[in-house]
């Protein structure tokens, strides 16, 4: 009776995170990305906005880089720690027990970062891409109805 009570919290909580939809992921924002290629790259900033920074290269492509920075503030909280203590009874017997003693963790700022950096030919035609940091995700497309 018990391993049917676990297998049912199990998948009661595997439909709840089924039923909030699809995660952000790489894959996606890699293929969101991959839609820019052989677009260009006035196009590109018309949609993302002017480049963070931009560099010509020798062969007389440009690449354009966008950052994306987010910050936000975790608070801190409240943790017990549970000590074992050995007490003595009124029947002077002793008696292994507990303590909780709470401590304060402080807060903490998170920061997620993606760096995109995408290549432009000489003629403003979108070549490549590339991109790093733990933001760079995003949902994947809805999918397609077929008939």
């Amino acid at each position: 009776m018990k391993k049917l009570i676990v297998s049912l919290g199990a998948g009661a909580a595997l439909a709840a995170l089924v039923a909030c939809g699809p995660l952000p992921t790489r894959e996606a924002y890699y293929g969101q990305l991959q839609t820019w290629v052989g677009l260009h790259s006035d196009l590109l900033a018309r949609n993302w906005g002017p480049p963070d920074k931009s560099y010509k290269l020798s062969d007389g492509s440009t690449m354009l880089q966008y950052e994306r920075v987010k910050q936000r503030y975790v608070p801190g909280m409240s943790v017990p720690d549970h000590e074992p203590v050995v007490v003595r009874g009124n029947d002077g017997k002793l008696y292994r027990t507990t303590v909780t003693r709470w401590r304060q963790e402080p807060g903490y700022y998170d920061i997620d970062r993606c760096s995109t950096r995408f290549t432009a030919a000489p003629d403003g035609i979108i070549t490549t891409f590339q991109f790093e940091g733990d933001d760079c995700v995003a949902y994947p497309p809805p999918p397609q109805k077929v008939g």
